[in-house]
């Protein structure tokens, strides 16, 4: 039994609760459990609780063990002295004692809780399948399923926008910068995003637009500063590129990166830097006043937005500089798109929605989500196999939120699909 279980028995007041007494004998009335708080502090807030013949309002505290509460130290702590009851396991004293010498009664629950729920909740916590409530998902109805799976989207979404909110405040809430940024971030497909990113903040928005009718310093910029042009080369392009960097190198004092933060090995070379950072230059060129125009939540102009974006020619047959190939993938797949769009532009959006108090731009992000194809990965796929259902990217995004923050850590009692499973054995 865990003090977690314990906490969820009492919320949901999955335990007998019929003809209760406190350990001193008095009854216990359950009239409202109170609101569970998850920071420090008692348990749960504003219970509404009748011992005896009165009613208490006050705080309700939890353990497994009536020990805790000494333990724990919450007789000499003030965030206590409004608890009105404590509730435990078990426990072997009748009354506890709180700051200023009060009494508070408690009650027991041993005895009081289902044994098949308690064997089902310890054979998922045990369970080696690739997911707790993998053998039991098919008895969990689709609407509860699709219910939580948006509620840990909109979690996911949340988390995202953390960065965003920490790149505003380094850009001083300049939206077209962090916007550069993000966009440069997820064009780098993950093993080269922080890289891209790191390339974009230090190449300002405002820099850009200095040179908008001048490709080449662009992309010159682009490579310079990701350390790309500090040697010989034997082809005319890198040259080019090379001479115009230094001249706007010290025109803008850019800096030049290490080019060893991007990775070169185990990477496909339709991946390789060289082949971002041409992408990353072509949307530099398309970067003024962008997150305006996204800002309208439209899926078609964002879809032939950055699908449409043109690299140099010289990419057409190069991977890399001086090293002749053919070259099929130099312009931005569908992928790509997807990926940048689910995992920048709709944060983006919804971050600038939450940061204006606007509900119209955060449900327009979530709807983007629902117009895009589910992803296809095989976290998905293994859920898919199981029963789940993700009709769209809204979903699949729920699904990876789902396993990594609830079923790989195992917190079945804080999820949907977890709680009906539970209760239904009661039934």
């Amino acid at each position: 039994m865990t003090e977690s279980l314990l906490h969820y028995l009492w919320k949901f007041r999955l335990f007998n609760s019929n003809a209760l007494f406190a350990k001193s004998g008095e009854e216990v009335e359950i009239i409202n459990c109170g609101t569970h708080n998850h920071n420090s502090g008692p348990d749960f807030f504003n219970a509404k609780i009748k011992i005896g013949n009165k009613t208490w309002a006050g705080n309700v505290e939890i353990h497994t063990d009536g020990k805790e509460w000494y333990a724990h130290k919450h007789h000499l702590d003030a965030a206590y002295k409004n608890v009105v009851l404590h509730v435990v396991l078990e426990a072997e004293d009748l009354f506890f004692k709180c700051l200023e010498n009060d009494t508070i009664p408690c009650l027991e629950l041993k005895g009081r809780i289902d044994e098949k729920l308690l064997a089902h909740y310890d054979y998922l916590m045990r369970s080696e399948l690739p997911f707790p409530c993998a053998a039991s998902l098919k008895n969990v109805d689709e609407f509860t399923q699709q219910n939580m799976l948006e509620r840990v989207a909109i979690e996911r979404l949340e988390n995202k926008t953390k960065h965003i909110e920490t790149q505003l405040k380094t850009t001083n809430g300049d939206w077209e910068q962090v916007c550069w940024q993000t966009l440069a971030r997820y064009l780098g497909s993950g093993i080269h995003g922080d890289a891209l990113e790191l390339t974009a903040a230090n190449i300002p928005i405002k820099t850009i637009a200095k040179h908008s009718d001048n490709v080449l310093q662009i992309e010159a910029m682009i490579f310079g500063v990701a350390g790309m042009l500090n040697k010989s080369f034997a082809n005319d392009y890198p040259n080019e590129l090379k001479r115009e960097f230094n001249y706007l190198k010290r025109l803008h004092s850019l800096p030049e990166l290490n080019k060893e933060i991007f990775k070169w090995a185990k990477t496909r070379p339709a991946n390789f830097p060289t082949i971002r950072l041409a992408q990353l230059a072509a949307l530099a060129q398309n970067i003024q006043h962008i997150f305006s125009k996204l800002l309208k939540g439209d899926v078609q102009f964002i879809n032939t937005f950055l699908s449409k974006l043109e690299v140099n020619s010289y990419w057409k047959n190069h991977f890399r500089f001086d090293e002749e190939a053919e070259n099929k993938f130099s312009s931005i797949g569908k992928s790509t798109v997807q990926v940048i769009t689910i995992n920048a532009i709709v944060p983006l959006l919804f971050a600038y929605g939450k940061n204006t108090g606007n509900e119209i731009l955060t449900e327009k992000a979530l709807d983007i989500l629902r117009q895009y194809k589910p992803e296809v990965n095989t976290t998905i796929s293994l859920y898919k196999k199981y029963g789940m259902a993700a009709p769209n990217a809204l979903f699949t995004q729920g699904i990876l939120q789902l396993k990594s923050n609830y079923c790989d850590k195992k917190q079945c009692i804080n999820c949907s699909i977890g709680n009906s499973i539970l209760t239904q054995i009661m039934q």
